[in-house]
């Protein structure tokens, strides 16, 4: 006979997570950044980077916001803008090698350590050969270095270098590594596509290292020859990817969009979307995606054209309208709108490809049309300072999104957990008054409920009742009485084995 024993509740205390600001100042290049510290982007004034940040970069802020080190991806440079200990020219390749810099977009991006936080990753690609009919150059290795930042006196020193994830067998997508922090809220995935494929590499970084998980081939792949790969978003959520591609092979006119959700529990991608268009035809380039931070807004610039799409319409690219036109007034270089990026204030940065003096910004990018504010050369870096000009080359830094926090990554409906030699299931999750288990040829001897401070509120004595998936053998539990909250869920059978599941009481 079932018993089922119920123990003192306590109220659960909420978990408070606070926003960092390791992406709080960004790196432009040619004496030029921008800083996050006072609410809105400004000005970094005094900046004194002479490198020119062309195609990819990325930056590494304390918690402060105050800046610890760069890199364009064949340098690492110190907050002094110095090159760090054995971090010069650490990127080497056939094609690399002809290069001073990485001339790929988001070939490279920083990601902090999970048990150390003096210490941080930068992943990057290499550039090793070119295509075969084709004008691109292509990497063919994902490789990592090692920073220890209090090393060298406070500033930084590289302590490992070239270590390969992706070595050598297959050719990369030109650019476009990006991360996002895992559901648990402490580690990392990162992602890698296949050159003319649909094939992706999954790393995860956790405490013990630096693991390529697996691969996940989805959706459809791109083959047309020089395929431009350089555009990406990553939604603010962290739960949705979205590729534009545009084929070089066919004067730029041919526009394809790729949107995945992305389960950040488990790195799984699903539910792809598959779209074609016909680009406008007065711009010669698609370089820059980024969604809008409720996610319902996605914007793309293409040369003189900033275009905003819908991502609830039933064709997204068809929604696409215009926001924004370049005068192709500004020098020394033409006004062509190169990358954007969502900046820890919510608006949206854009950048101009070659360099200017000048950063337009879309201010309030989850309104529609007009309403999303747009407003050209909003940003001015200054002109002269003595003999040296604030000068932005274009390429705007790849961080990940530091303020992602932990999300539930218990059981949904139907989903199965391993006890023992048999499967467990908990649903409905999130779940009301009545949880039901079920599972596969299993002996239950007790099933407990507890906080998430470990304390026990139900237990349910099974007496070894078999459970499985058919609806005569399954066990519900009341847990009405339980508060709206996260629950864990622990089963042991007669054998002693132990299952640790997780629910959603609403």
């Amino acid at each position: 006979m079932r018993k089922i024993i119920m123990y003192g509740l306590l109220v659960l205390l909420p978990c408070i997570s606070q926003a960092q600001k390791q992406g709080n100042y960004w790196k432009l290049g040619r004496n030029a950044g921008i800083t996050f510290n006072n609410g809105n982007g400004q000005v970094a004034v005094g900046d004194t980077c002479s490198q020119g940040l062309s195609y990819s970069s990325s930056t590494v802020c304390d918690n402060r916001g105050n800046l610890l080190f760069y890199s364009e991806g064949k340098k690492v440079y110190n907050r002094l803008d110095r090159i760090m200990p054995n971090g010069n020219n650490f990127n080497t390749g056939t094609a690399g090698n002809l290069y001073s810099y990485l001339p790929i977009h988001n070939g490279l991006t920083f990601v902090p350590f999970v048990n150390d936080t003096n210490k941080y990753y930068l992943f990057y690609e290499n550039l090793e050969f070119f295509e075969t009919n084709g004008p691109d150059y292509l990497p063919n290795r994902l490789q990592y270095l090692v920073i220890d930042k209090t090393l060298n006196v406070g500033l930084g020193d590289v302590v490992y270098k070239d270590s390969c994830i992706v070595c050598g067998a297959d050719s990369l997508a030109k650019g476009n590594i990006f991360s996002i922090r895992h559901g648990n809220g402490k580690d990392w995935w990162l992602l890698a596509r296949k050159y003319h494929s649909n094939l992706f590499y999954k790393i995860l970084i956790d405490s013990s290292g630096v693991h390529k998980v697996d691969t996940q081939s989805i959706g459809k792949p791109h083959l047309g020859i020089g395929y431009f790969s350089g555009i990406y978003s990553v939604s603010y959520q962290g739960n949705k990817l979205a590729y534009l591609f545009a084929p070089l092979d066919t004067m730029l006119k041919d526009g394809r969009l790729d949107v995945f959700d992305f389960d950040r529990c488990t790195g799984k991608l699903s539910n792809p979307i598959h779209e074609h268009m016909v680009l406008d035809g007065d711009s010669f380039d698609l370089a820059s995606l980024c969604f809008s931070p409720n996610g319902r807004y996605l914007y793309a610039t293409e040369g003189y054209i900033i275009y905003q799409m819908d991502m609830q319409a039933p064709n997204i690219l068809a929604s696409a309208i215009k926001i924004a036109r370049s005068d192709n007034s500004l020098s020394p270089s033409p006004s062509v709108f190169y990358q954007m990026k969502r900046g820890p204030d919510g608006k949206i940065y854009v950048s101009f490809y070659g360099g200017n003096y000048y950063m337009s910004v879309i201010n309030n990018p989850d309104n529609a049309g007009a309403a999303c504010n747009f407003v050209y050369k909003q940003i001015y870096f200054g002109g002269m300072v003595g003999s040296k000009i604030y000068v932005a080359d274009g390429a705007l830094p790849n961080n990940p999104n530091y303020a992602l926090g932990k999300i539930d990554c218990g059981v949904g409906m139907g989903e199965q957990l391993a006890v023992g030699s048999g499967q467990l299931a908990v649903y409905p999750n999130p779940c009301g008054e009545k949880l039901t288990v079920s599972g596969y040829q299993l002996l239950v001897n007790t099933i407990e409920v507890t906080d998430v401070l470990g304390r026990v509120l139900l237990r349910d004595e099974a007496s070894n009742q078999q459970i499985n998936n058919s609806s005569t053998q399954q066990i519900q539990l009341d847990v009405s009485s339980l508060p709206q909250g996260i629950y864990f869920i622990k089963a042991t059978d007669s054998n002693g084995n132990l299952m640790n599941g997780k629910f959603v009481k609403e």
